[in-house]
């Protein structure tokens, strides 16, 4: 399929419109995340998808297959969103009860 078959501009009037209308559904961020990596959004994507995994962590699993985000496999902060380091919740705490000694 040609990308030019693609109609970006529906697909984004309609993610905008159920925005309006349900703004922390995570299927309409994750669905404009998605978007805005088939469009060469990149900050914008990221910002959204991880919006939406804010709202549903699951979706992180369902990123990792998704060949929408193909464009930013490459990318660490992607891989960082989809894969966080287990510790790094752990780890503050413990930094807070060291200084407070």
């Amino acid at each position: 399929m040609c990308i030019c078959s693609r109609d970006y501009v529906t697909a984004r009037e309609h993610l905008d419109k159920l925005l309006k209308q349900q703004p922390k559904a995570e299927y309409v961020l994750y669905g404009l995340a998605a978007l805005h990596c088939l469009t060469g959004h990149v900050e914008e994507s990221l910002k959204t998808l991880n919006e939406a995994i804010q709202a549903k962590p699951a979706l992180r699993f369902q990123a990792r297959n998704d060949t929408d985000f193909q464009n930013l496999a490459e990318d660490p902060r992607f891989t960082e969103l989809l894969y966080p380091d287990p510790g790094a919740e752990e780890s503050e705490p413990q930094e807070e009860e060291a200084s407070a000694y």
